[in-house]
């Protein structure tokens, strides 16, 4: 799929091509071909209403410059092919206000946490996984207690501890993103040994994921509060940054997109789209 965004604020190009990744295997099986057939051809047919409708638009050179009736008109063609935009995340009432405690104590973005908390457990507390990770942010026991957490299953511990962790791992590595959810997920040391996002399928879905639940934006299931959206260009700038990640799934080279990698990623650049 390939969408551009120029940003109007500095009138670069933004996106291109994410989900066209420049290098096709020759080794590629039909059997992976057909299963991503479905996929291709919404893309396909998209892109191509996309292109026609910035040239019948005066001046038009990029999604930003499209009307409101345009680009709902785009997204109806998504839903009448069975792609449509997600819902905002619903946050619980109750854990609301500590993921805002936790951001603004560790300065790491609220929206980012709550998008790693619905991927980890969909805010259960109570859970635990096959490896042992607890709670609403899945830490592992010997992460929980160098964190300082006593209790992994109180969610303020578990949120707030979580929350330094993240926070430490977007200064370890200057800012990347990325780079911080494929250590949050495979850990520091594979990050290390691979020299960026480790080729581990769990890992190389996750980041996609938790992007693609960030840009949906969160309200609280309680109504006490409103629909908090990332701004548009947080959402440009940590795709920009995860294509030039080393070991993305969308970077130079990379040939093996798979169908939920490709479906989070048109989610990210779809409810940005749909926002401008």
């Amino acid at each position: 799929m390939r969408i551009s965004i120029i940003n109007p604020e500095s009138r670069q190009q933004v996106f291109s091509e994410y989900l066209q990744p420049s290098a096709k295997a020759s080794n590629v099986s039909s059997t992976n071909e057909a299963s991503s057939s479905t996929s291709n051809a919404v893309n396909s047919t998209f892109q191509n209403q996309l292109d026609q409708k910035i040239q019948n638009q005066s001046g038009a050179t990029s999604v930003s410059n499209l009307d409101t009736a345009t680009i709902q008109e785009l997204k109806n063609t998504l839903n009448n092919q069975g792609v449509s935009l997600q819902e905002p995340i619903r946050v619980p009432g109750s854990l609301e206000p500590i993921f805002k405690k936790a951001a603004e104590t560790y300065g790491v973005d609220e929206g980012l946490l709550i998008s790693i908390a619905k991927n980890e457990s969909n805010f259960r507390s109570d859970a635990k996984s096959s490896v042992g990770a607890m709670g609403i942010m899945q830490l592992m026991p010997g992460t929980a207690q160098g964190l300082g957490v006593t209790d992994a299953y109180d969610p303020e511990q578990n949120i707030m501890g979580a929350a330094k962790l993240l926070s430490g791992k977007i200064e370890q590595y200057n800012g990347n993103v990325s780079l911080a959810l494929a250590a949050y997920s495979a850990g520091s040391g594979n990050v290390k040994k691979y020299d960026g996002i480790p080729p581990f399928t769990e890992t190389q879905n996750y980041i996609p994921r938790v992007l693609s639940n960030y840009s949906r934006g969160y309200v609280t299931d309680d109504g006490s509060s409103s629909t908090v959206y990332p701004a548009t260009q947080t959402v440009i700038n940590l795709l920009d940054q995860y294509n030039l990640t080393n070991g993305s799934a969308t970077g130079t080279g990379r040939s093996d997109l798979n169908d939920r990698q490709k479906n989070d990623l048109t989610q990210v650049m779809m409810q940005t789209t749909s926002r401008l």
